[in-house]
């Protein structure tokens, strides 16, 4: 295109300024293409988000930065060479996908399309919007499989930080600063509620479960560098519907602020590895892929209050076979300072006595046997979190 302009085989791939190329201006895709008829003589000015790139550039950018021109999906041509390359890389082994601003290519079809090319391929490939908001709508079976769950990771965030979320550090990211806010047990659990009932179980359970990314500051730079804050973040992100997504480095520790902080390499000397933090993720996984109802029972938020929270993992029906996995999972957190208290009812803790499952770094707590109704009371330690299971 910057060579060749309107007589350029690929002139309907982009969306482009038609005034430019009827007076042949040259597109201003570099530093040194700001030639002397272009409106602005500052090329960065020129090219400024927010600018409108049509007008500044000469074609459209994603937010209008020069070296991403958009694509014109409405071309058939263009559709077809982009399906072209995921249908290449699902025949060559690729399990899924991660779509970048999915809701910003919005040719009426092209996702749908899309999904039917890759699973045509791959019946079980995962197909994964990178949406920030609630778009329950987006999960109605014919393009996404799941969302990247960014409320999911303010909730557990606000709550597992508590007192100690860097509100400064977090708020480098503009939704985060929007949305990640300080959480009790009780606005935790109410937020847990909310999301757990906007979509629908197929959809819930495909979530991806993130606690950071590449777009956001680090797990415990965001929790004020205090080490309980990854622990009982990982421990509701490990027990919640959903598909849990690790961050490099997060297991080990790893801090920093907005990009590029949060993607500074992995520190592959294990002596700058926060040993602690890896084995209570090495064991919270294992956990998680033993016990199958974690990972398709139901959630239920049984009791809040001040600090604590707790929630049930149950089977809506009958349990699976194993006889060595736990039929029910029941999780209480605390996020205060202090040690709380909680009381909890619930008839689908009747009939048992629940044992706390050992976690590096977390409290194990005597045997409970729960009370008539299913009642019990439990006593938690400051910043800590504990998984029981009944036996």
């Amino acid at each position: 295109m910057l060579e060749n302009g309107a007589a350029s085989p690929y002139v309907d791939w982009f969306i482009l300024n038609p005034d430019w190329l009827t007076a042949r201006r040259q597109l201003r895709a570099y530093a040194d293409a700001s030639a002397a008829d272009a409106p602005e003589t500052d090329w960065t000015l020129g090219h400024a988000v927010g600018r409108e790139s049509l007008s500044t550039l000469g074609y459209r950018a994603w937010w209008d930065l020069p070296a991403l021109p958009k694509l014109n999906t409405d071309n058939p041509d263009v559709r077809d060479f982009l399906l072209g390359v995921a249908e290449h890389w699902t025949r060559f082994g690729a399990d899924g996908w991660r779509l970048d601003v999915a809701t910003e290519i919005e040719t009426p079809g092209f996702w749908q399309e899309f999904r039917r090319r890759v699973r045509a391929l791959n019946e079980e490939a995962y197909i994964l919007a990178e949406v920030w908001d609630e778009r329950p709508e987006l999960l109605d079976g014919s393009s996404f499989d799941g969302l990247m769950n960014y409320p999911l990771l303010s909730a557990i965030v606000g709550f597992a930080a508590g007192a100690h979320l860097n509100r400064r550090a977090a708020g480098q990211q503009s939704w985060l600063g929007r949305n990640l806010v300080p959480l009790d047990g009780e606005g935790f659990g109410a937020r847990l509620e909310r999301l757990m009932s906007e979509y629908r179980p197929a959809a819930r359970t495909a979530m991806l479960n993130l606690l950071g990314s590449h777009d956001t500051p680090r797990l415990l730079t965001m929790g004020g560098g205090d080490p309980a804050t990854p622990r009982l973040a990982m421990l509701a992100q490990m027990t919640l519907p959903g598909v849990p997504c690790i961050y490099y480095g997060d297991e080990v520790g790893l801090d920093g602020g907005m990009d590029p902080a949060s993607r500074k390499a992995f520190p592959w000397d294990s002596g700058a590895w926060d040993s602690g933090t890896r084995s209570y993720t090495k064991a919270l996984i294992a956990v998680r892929r033993t016990w199958a109802v974690l990972r398709k029972g139901e959630v239920h938020v049984l009791a809040a209050a001040g600090p604590a929270v707790a929630y049930l993992r149950a089977w809506a029906s009958g349990a699976p076979t194993d006889a060595h996995a736990p039929r029910a999972a029941l999780v209480a957190l605390n996020n205060g300072q202090s040690n709380a208290s909680l009381e909890v009812l619930a008839k689908e803790l009747g009939g048992a006595t629940w044992r706390s499952e050992p976690l590096p770094g977390m409290p194990v707590l005597p045997d409970l046997m729960a009370g008539p109704g299913g009642s019990l009371s439990l006593d938690l330690p400051a910043r800590s979190g504990v998984l029981f299971r009944p036996v």
